[in-house]
């Protein structure tokens, strides 16, 4: 379900959200704005941009936002949950090998810590092929300040998406980010520091835009065209991608039930720097892959076969401009 709504008790989250700002603006300015202009100050977009402004600090925006909390999480517990349960066994009474992907109500986009849980099997047991597909976005977005996206509230709001999911025990693919667009160098600072954040919690993602022109934009080739493990022969413990020293690290535990390769895609195998390539252990095992019609490919790491903890790092030719998607006949 994309992005599910509170409904009407949802129409008093954001009265209470609004109420504890101008409990802020009071504190901070002596000023005690009245109902009619707060409501103002967050229907116009300029007026929105400048409050927002008070909330740069990641602790002001939590209060603020966490006044909408348990409302929110009441209905993610109740109708929500009842809901995502019903569909599920409805599923898996036909079908037990997809996965099930779940959000968090509307409002969780903006960082309120989410209550839902994940549905259970149709024995009650937890079912293991459930993801969150959260959503998160910073309050400018789809506005002409968009540039001007407070990194501190971006923050929190993935980061209290990583809570949720450490708390229910699901992994995350974040089912929409971004909306960015244009050649700015802000647009590509944002992407980078959220893709930052992204491998920093290990999140999977979808971006969401999509325009003619889109593999033009700077910080389409700068930030989100980059490489990764696509898939991982074991456990994954952390990855990254350095922008400033073009350097990829990543690292997981393999074990002896594992058969499958580590793969990991590379935006444009002519740039991959292969004699910087090291692999602990065992470097002469890995092969590279072209996709066809495309200048990307996959570093391929074969399993070892042994329980231990393998590394790997490279790097990759700053030409931006090379950086392609495949063909869409490939996918």
């Amino acid at each position: 379900m994309n992005e599910p709504f509170n409904g009407t008790p949802g129409t008093l989250i954001v009265p209470a959200i609004l109420t504890e700002y101008a409990e802020l603006y009071a504190e901070e300015t002596g000023k005690i704005l009245s109902e009619s202009e707060v409501l103002a100050m967050w229907s116009d977009e300029e007026s929105k941009f400048e409050a927002l402004k008070r909330l740069q600090d990641s602790d002001k925006y939590a209060r603020v936002f966490d006044a909408g909390r348990d409302l929110n999480q009441e209905f993610e517990k109740t109708a929500l949950q009842s809901m995502y349960q019903r569909v599920a066994n409805s599923i898996r009474e036909v079908d037990t090998t997809h996965i099930l992907f779940i959000e968090h109500a509307y409002f969780g986009n903006t960082g309120i810590s989410s209550g839902i849980q994940a549905p259970k099997k149709l024995n009650a047991e937890k079912d293991n092929l459930v993801a969150y597909a959260a959503h998160g976005y910073d309050l400018l977005v789809d506005t002409k300040n968009y540039e001007d996206q407070s990194y501190s509230r971006v923050e929190l709001i993935f980061s209290r998406i990583n809570e949720t999911s450490k708390r229910i025990n699901i992994p995350v693919i974040v089912g929409e980010w971004g909306a960015l667009s244009g050649n700015s160098e802000a647009m590509s600072s944002s992407a980078s520091f959220i893709i930052g954040l992204f491998e920093r919690f290990g999140f999977s993602n979808t971006f969401w835009a999509y325009y003619n022109g889109i593999e033009r934009d700077h910080y389409f080739k700068s930030s989100l065209i980059r490489p990764y493990p696509q898939f991982t022969g074991g456990h994954l413990i952390n990855y990254g991608f350095n922008r400033e020293t073009n350097l990829f690290s990543c690292s997981w535990e393999e074990s002896t039930d594992i058969i499958a390769s580590t793969v990991i895609y590379i935006p444009d195998i002519e740039n991959l720097v292969r004699e910087s390539i090291s692999l602990n252990p065992d470097r002469s095992s890995t092969v590279i892959q072209p996709i066809t019609n495309s200048k990307a490919g996959y570093l391929i790491i074969p399993v070892t076969g042994k329980s231990l903890r393998r590394t790997i790092e490279f790097k990759i030719n700053n030409n931006l401009d090379s950086f392609s998607i495949a063909d869409k006949s490939n996918k």
